[in-house]
């Protein structure tokens, strides 16, 4: 049996896609390979935040993540400010603090990787113990050390979800339709505010039936979001045919899962072409036109 830990360490893999998992391990790498911390070092912290992101700390601050959204968001300390397009940048507090970048361009990780490294270094040799460490996950820091099980914790996160005993808590099996309307508009609001934090304009489309929820905008970038609300936490969901067209079609679609809508909110996001690939599709129901034959008596 796994334990909660472990659970909580899975269920963070699953907000992202497997690209960017693949991309921010070997991140982490290169950057602790370079400033040479091993595993159980008392100074660093594996935080796993369901909904929210992956992240190592060192110390108290932040040192490299991935977070949860519209994009997969990469996270750097560096020495100074740097130049990014379209980042976020905040510097902590204190004396000579470093700066934190918030980007969806991988390649700044790779651009500034020195300034990565050398920030780190930094906080590692001013550090003795992270008063966090009692909050870090073993599994996580497992990952990042042993490649055997980051290799097996990927392979589950990209295999399909069977059914499950909770399947019937899935979007669309909800008891009665006064529980479905509920978890939908949970997981909607949930959504529109996530992205709203984000910085993005939203407005919403239900209305108008057109095969999606939300109609997202941040300067030049689009997103049609449709909303799928879970009350349990399998993600299966029901897709309408205009649903799955707008897969086929629609490059801006999102659809944006949110799994325990009513308690904990977690989303999981899969583009149109993700869609296609990592859900299995079977008829739940058939439009069937009356031929003009005559019946058979």
């Amino acid at each position: 049996m796994r334990s909660g830990n472990e659970e909580r360490f899975l269920e963070c893999l699953g907000m992202f896609r497997t690209e960017a998992l693949l991309l921010y391990f070997a991140e982490l790498d290169h950057i602790l390979g370079a400033v040479g911390v091993l595993a159980d070092d008392a100074r660093m912290v594996y935080g796993c935040n369901p909904g929210d992101n992956l992240v190592v700390i060192v110390g108290q601050r932040y040192a490299f993540a991935l977070r949860n959204g519209a994009d997969e968001l990469f996270g750097f300390m560096t020495p100074d400010r740097v130049r990014v397009e379209n980042a976020d940048i905040f510097r902590f507090e204190g004396r000579n603090a470093p700066f934190f970048v918030w980007s969806a361009q991988h390649d700044a990780v790779v651009r500034n990787r020195p300034r990565v490294i050398q920030a780190i270094s930094s906080e590692l040799e001013r550090t003795r113990k992270s008063g966090f460490r009692k909050g870090s996950n073993r599994y996580f820091e497992q990952a990042v050390f042993n490649k055997e099980y980051r290799s097996r914790a990927l392979a589950e996160r990209m295999s399909l979800e069977q059914a499950g005993a909770d399947e019937a808590l899935g979007a669309g099996f909800q008891v009665n339709a006064a529980q479905r309307r509920q978890v939908e508009s949970a997981a909607i609001q949930w959504v529109r505010k996530k992205y709203e934090r984000d910085g993005y304009t939203v407005r919403s489309v239900e209305s108008e039936r057109i095969g999606y929820d939300l109609h997202i905008v941040k300067g030049r970038k689009e997103l049609h979001v449709e909303v799928k609300g879970v009350a349990g936490s399998e993600r299966h969901v029901i897709l309408t045919h205009q649903e799955q067209e707008r897969c086929k079609s629609d490059r801006c679609f999102i659809l944006a899962v949110v799994s325990s809508a009513l308690t904990t909110p977690t989303l999981f996001e899969l583009s149109g072409a993700e869609v296609l690939v990592q859900y299995q599709f079977k008829p739940l129901a058939f439009n069937a036109r009356f031929a003009g034959v005559a019946a058979i008596k």
